[in-house]
């Protein structure tokens, strides 16, 4: 257990040391110095480094303030006029996906959980929540969205406790495709290797997120 903790809290300091570069996370250590300027507009690795910060604080780790409120004001920056996020944010060629809409709603919720807002905060926070909401309902295809984006869909509805998107449910119909792709072996077969993908399928069925309080901003 012991060397466990210090792995974690080691873990913990380098996403707080990558942090200081910015208000995302642009991929590992050794990568930044050189390459943060260039990859600063990729979204991808920053929605699970503040799922990696939840879980930290989660288990009575501090997480300084100052990292909520950065990465809370880059996802209210860069979500799109419809409601939706893109891999490449304020790029002419950006357009919102299923997935990183998802990855936007998770880490915005994320972000309010671990962080008080005022008033005048919590009005475009709460909006922008609501609009991100109904553009995944739109965007969301269940029967052809990834296992990674099933994934997504289903950690940003869990933390913001939503049975369904803009009047669709989302649970059952991506469980069943879920169930009837499922292989012989008991693994699945997509984009990413197959104990991945398995894995993403497996989040999904069990609803593994942890859901936040039903009141989002404090």
């Amino acid at each position: 257990m012991p060397r466990m903790r210090l792995a974690a809290r080691l873990a913990l300091f380098c996403l707080l040391l990558a942090c200081l570069c910015g208000p995302l996370w642009a991929g590992t250590l050794a990568e930044l110095k050189g390459r943060f300027e260039q990859e600063k507009d990729k979204d991808f690795n920053t929605q699970y480094a503040i799922l990696g910060l939840r879980h930290a604080a989660r288990a009575g780790v501090s997480i300084p303030v100052r990292v909520w409120k950065s990465a809370l004001e880059h996802w209210l920056a860069t979500q799109n006029d419809d409601g939706g996020w893109g891999y490449v944010p304020q790029s002419k060629k950006d357009v919102s996906s299923s997935s990183m809409t998802a990855a936007g709603l998770s880490s915005l919720l994320i972000c309010l959980e671990n962080r008080e807002l005022d008033a005048a905060e919590r009005t475009p926070a709460e909006a922008a929540l609501d609009r991100g909401f109904t553009a995944l309902g739109t965007l969301m295809k269940l029967d052809k969205d990834s296992l990674y984006t099933l994934y997504g869909i289903e950690r940003a509805s869990v933390l913001g406790r939503r049975s369904s998107l803009a009047g669709k449910p989302w649970y059952a119909p991506g469980g069943l495709r879920i169930l009837d792709e499922q292989g012989a072996d008991g693994l699945w077969t997509g984009p990413y290797a197959r104990p991945v993908d398995a894995a993403f399928a497996i989040l999904f069925l069990k609803k593994a997120t942890t859901p936040i309080a039903p009141v989002v901003t404090r």
